[in-house]
């Protein structure tokens, strides 16, 4: 049986539904029989895209994480708005504190033990974390953006 073609609709139904089912349950009680059932797919399918559910998860935290920074740069961007540095921090903390759901699932994860899970976390934040500082720096320069940052990701979390 030849595999599937790669589809980023097809993926996209299986991120979307795997993150339905991370609303209402932890990853542990979640399957990939169930996240293939919700998106309407073969297991195999779901098996051609992602090794496993933390690749799922990783594909969502990802996902998360550009649209976070898309909707940032856009914000910034917009020079009709008042982006100077309190609205700045404000704004970063008003939009992770409207999604903790997914970080929550990989708080959890790396909690309870899972190392790869960890790590990988810890490589998305510390990214995520330099590039709002370097927005907070472009905006004032007489500041630890690095502090700033650092702790806007841990209040929101």
């Amino acid at each position: 049986m030849a595999a599937p073609r790669m589809n980023d609709d097809v993926q996209k139904m299986i991120l979307d539904a795997a993150e339905d089912l991370l609303a209402q349950k932890s990853l542990k009680e979640v399957t990939l029989a169930q996240i293939a059932d919700h998106a309407n797919v073969a297991k195999g399918t779901v098996y051609y895209y992602f090794k496993n559910k933390e690749d799922i998860l990783f594909a969502i935290f990802d996902r998360y994480l550009a649209d976070q920074w898309k909707q940032l740069n856009d914000w910034t961007s917009n020079t009709a708005k008042d982006t100077r540095l309190p609205r700045l921090i404000k704004y970063v903390l008003a939009r992770d504190i409207d999604k903790t759901g997914i970080r929550l699932h990989f708080i959890f994860e790396a909690a309870d033990g899972n190392e790869v899970l960890r790590q990988k976390l810890m490589e998305r934040y510390l990214k995520f974390e330099k590039e709002i500082a370097a927005k907070i720096q472009e905006r004032q320069d007489n500041v630890d953006s690095d502090y700033l940052s650092w702790l806007a990701l841990m209040v929101s979390d």
